[in-house]
């Protein structure tokens, strides 16, 4: 028996013993969560999900910001006041994500590795597409007035943050 049990675990991955760590994936270029699930109905995926939750948290960013907007128009007597505080923490979306698994019996072992580059490379052009629409935005304020100006300045704002969003994102893959 005991020589059955050390087969089976010789045959293990080796990040199964070290905790998702292997020579395989670096952590200069590769991230990665590790889980182990033995006790739901489906442990090899709730594992997954649990080492993409793990590879997540690892990325997580958080920014904060404080803006107090003020526009007004003496024409029509229009008048806005923006005034907003935000905190909070990005999602990550783990676009490029793949699973490596290893089952034990109703044991199940998952471990999810992103690539830095490839995932930093994705956020860069989000980031680069959220600036393009701001500055759209920002061209199609400088052209108008009234309300539809005020619009699009809001628009391209919305559109910095996400261009912020990526960045942080992107810096957080790459460490």
């Amino acid at each position: 028996m005991n020589l059955l049990l050390g087969l089976l675990l010789a045959a293990a991955p080796d990040w199964v013993s070290t905790l998702g760590r292997t020579p395989r994936f670096p952590l200069e270029r590769y991230a990665s969560g590790f889980a182990l699930s033995d006790g739901s109905s489906d442990p090899l995926a709730a594992a997954k999900t649990d080492a993409a939750a793990e590879l997540a948290r690892s990325l997580s960013v958080r920014i904060e910001s404080q803006m107090t907007d003020a526009m007004e128009i003496s024409g029509s007597k229009e008048r806005q006041e923006i005034h907003a505080l935000s905190k909070a923490s990005t999602d990550v979306h783990l676009n490029g994500v793949t699973f490596e698994t290893w089952l034990d019996g109703k044991r199940a072992y998952a471990l999810a590795v992103l690539d830095r580059a490839q995932a930093a490379g994705a956020a860069e052009h989000e980031r680069e597409t959220a600036l393009t629409e701001a500055q759209s935005r920002l061209a199609s304020a400088g052209k108008g007035g009234g309300a539809e100006a005020l619009r699009d300045c809001l628009a391209a704002r919305t559109a910095l943050s996400e261009a912020l969003r990526q960045e942080s994102q992107r810096r957080a893959i790459l460490r």
